[in-house]
C-alpha cells in the first residue's frame, strides 16, 4: 500500500541474467510500460546500478552513503546519497513537489 510504488520485483523476474547489466533496465522499463523519467531506482553499487540504471535513462537513482553529514545529496556522479533508506519516502515526497 505505498504511494510510491506501483511494481516491486527482483532482477531474475525482469531478466535472466539478473540486474547485473545494462539490460535488465530496459527490461525492467519495458515491462512497466513507463518512461524512465517517472522511475526510481534504489541501489547499493555506484559502479553498477548507478551505471546501468542511467545507461537507461533513469536518472533516480538513490544509494545509500550512512557516513555523510546530510539527510540527501545529489552527487557529480548523479546519484542521490542518502545517510538512511528510512527518509526516502520523505525524499519521494520532496521530489514529487
Amino acid at each position: 500500500g505505498s504511494p510510491f510504488f506501483a511494481e516491486l520485483f527482483g532482477g531474475a523476474q525482469v531478466s535472466p541474467e539478473g540486474k547485473s547489466g545494462p539490460t535488465f533496465y530496459h527490461a525492467l522499463l519495458k515491462r512497466i510500460d513507463t518512461d524512465p523519467r517517472h522511475v526510481v531506482m534504489i541501489g547499493d553499487n555506484p559502479q553498477a546500478d548507478l551505471a546501468y540504471a542511467k545507461a537507461a535513462g533513469i536518472e533516480q537513482v538513490i544509494l545509500p552513503r550512512r557516513e555523510q553529514p546530510q539527510p540527501w545529496i545529489v552527487e557529480e556522479d548523479g546519484g542521490i546519497y542518502v545517510d538512511s533508506l528510512a527518509i526516502v519516502p520523505e525524499f519521494l515526497e520532496f521530489r514529487r513537489c
